[in-house]
C-alpha cells in the first residue's frame, strides 16, 4: 500500500534486520531454551523474523541501512524512510538526526499486533571486592527507585526499567513534542508490562550480528534467502562451537 502512493526514492522502513530483531526480541523464545542449549535453526521467531526479512528484502521494502552509522542519519535526515522500530532510547537518536526540520512530522505508536519486545538496556552492579559495598548498593537502590528513574526519563527520555515509576505523573502523562506530541509514558508503560520473560544466551549478540549481516546481504546485493540463511548457520556455528 505504501509502495503504491509513495514518493520516488523513499521506502517503507530503513532496515530489515532491526525488523527481525523487533519480531524476535518480542517471543520468550530466542535463540536459547531453557536449559542454555541453542535453538535458532528451530526458533519460531527467528523463522518468523527470518521470512518478514526476506519478503522486505525481496519486494525492495527497505532501504537497507545499517542503523546508526551515517547513511542512515542521512535517511532520517532527507526523510527516505517513512518506519523505524523504535525501543524508548531510539526516539533521542531519531529527533537527534532528522533534525528540526522534521519536528511533528514523526509519531510513535505501539508495534503490530500489540506485541512488546525487550531491546536491550543497562545495567547497574556491585563488585564484592569494592571498598564500600554496602554503600554502593544502597545508591544503586537509590538510583533504581521509581522517583529518580521518572527524573531521569524526564529529563533525557531513557524510560524507567522499574515498573513502580510507570504511575508517576513524569511518566504516565509524558509526551514528546518532535514526536506530534505522542503519549510516549503511556505506550511505553504499557508495552512494558507485556514483554516477554525471555532466555539470554552468552552468544546472543554473535547469532543476532550474524543473521543482521545476511539480511544485510540480501537487502543490498540480492542473496536469496537459502544461500544467505546458510551462510549465517556457517559462520554461527563456527561460532558457537
Amino acid at each position: 500500500q505504501y509502495k503504491k502512493k509513495a514518493p520516488s526514492g523513499t521506502y517503507f522502513m530503513d532496515s530489515a534486520s532491526a525488523m527481525f530483531n523487533a519480531v524476535v526480541s518480542s517471543s520468550p523464545e530466542q535463540y536459547y531454551d531453557a536449559s542454555g542449549k541453542p535453538i535458532y535453526k528451530d526458533s519460531a521467531s527467528v523463522e518468523k523474523g527470518w521470512d518478514l526479512a526476506a519478503q522486505a528484502a525481496s519486494k525492495k521494502l527497505t532501504q537497507g541501512l545499517a542503523q546508526f552509522e551515517d547513511q542512515w542519519q542521512a535517511a532520517l535526515r532527507k526523510s527516505t524512510v517513512a518506519t523505524v522500530v523504535c525501543p524508548a532510547w531510539m526516539a533521542g537518536q531519531i529527533s537527534t538526526y532528522a533534525g528540526d526540520a522534521n519536528k511533528g512530522k514523526w509519531d510513535i505508536t505501539s508495534a503490530p499486533g500489540g506485541t512488546s519486545a525487550n531491546w536491550g538496556g543497562s545495567f547497574l552492579a556491585v563488585p564484592k571486592s569494592g571498598k564500600n559495598v554496602d554503600e554502593a548498593a544502597k545508591l544503586v537502590k537509590w538510583l533504581t527507585a521509581p522517583e529518580q528513574q521518572a527524573a531521569v526519563f524526564k529529563a533525557i527520555g531513557v524510560f524507567p526499567s522499574n515498573q513502580g515509576a510507570y504511575e508517576l505523573p513524569d511518566v504516565k502523562n509524558a509526551t514528546l513534542p518532535y514526536f506530534n506530541n505522542a503519549p510516549i509514558g503511556q505506550i511505553y508503560a504499557d508495552g512494558a508490562k507485556s514483554i516477554p520473560e525471555a532466555v539470554l544466551g552468552p552468544k546472543d549478540g554473535v547469532i543476532k550480528d550474524s543473521i543482521s549481516t545476511q539480511i544485510n546481504n540480501m537487502e543490498q546485493r540480492g542473496t536469496s534467502p537459502d544461500k544467505a540463511w546458510d551462510a549465517a548457520v556457517r559462520t554461527i556455528d563456527k561460532a558457537i562451537g
